[in-house]
């Protein structure tokens, strides 16, 4: 999960990210994960699961600190 959190910090602060939009991300997030794992890529999957981990620790982080 640090290690795509790292890779996509070229993206901006996830603090300004409107939930709907972050939950939106997360979505196509589980997208991806679907075809990874149609194409049975394990390293692919394992990425595409901690993309969709980052947004769902995203989305309650954003959720705590707006109310």
């Amino acid at each position: 999960m640090l290690v795509k959190l790292k890779k996509n910090a070229h993206k901006g602060r996830w603090e300004d990210v409107n939930l709907g939009d972050a939950f939106y991300l997360m979505q196509k997030e589980v997208e991806e994960l679907s075809k990874a794992m149609e194409g049975g890529n394990t390293i692919e999957i394992i990425l595409e699961a901690a993309d969709i981990a980052n947004f769902a620790m995203i989305l309650s982080s954003i959720k705590v600190e707006r109310g």
